[in-house]
């Protein structure tokens, strides 16, 4: 993957989130211990929020990146990125940085 024209995308539904009585919040601290920084930037789509994670040494493929363990309900089961989100690889997010910069050219 490309990282100047490709980035990981993990596009948060929020009525998935509320179904689970999950957050947002719950989401990014899940990710960043399986080293995604999800620093990358943000936005949004019609669905929900879009989180751009940069890869660190694990979450190498958009299934790797869904399979990350958001929280365990009461009887075990797991709570995945997958089950409250969409993981795809996509055009990169803005940053705050690149949001500067175009707009100090107009």
């Amino acid at each position: 993957m490309e990282a100047s024209s490709e980035q990981f995308q993990v596009v948060v539904d929020r009525g998935r989130l509320q179904s689970r009585s999950l957050s947002l919040a719950d989401v990014v601290s899940a990710l960043r211990p399986a080293n995604l920084n999800v620093g990358g930037g943000y936005g949004r789509s019609t669905g929900g929020i879009v989180l751009c994670p940069r890869s660190g040494d694990a979450g190498g493929r958009p299934d790797e990146i869904g399979s990350v363990v958001v929280r365990t309900s009461q009887g075990g089961t797991p709570v995945l990125v997958r089950d409250v989100a969409d993981v795809k690889v996509g055009a990169p997010c803005a940053t705050a940085s690149s949001r500067t910069k175009a707009n100090k050219r107009r």
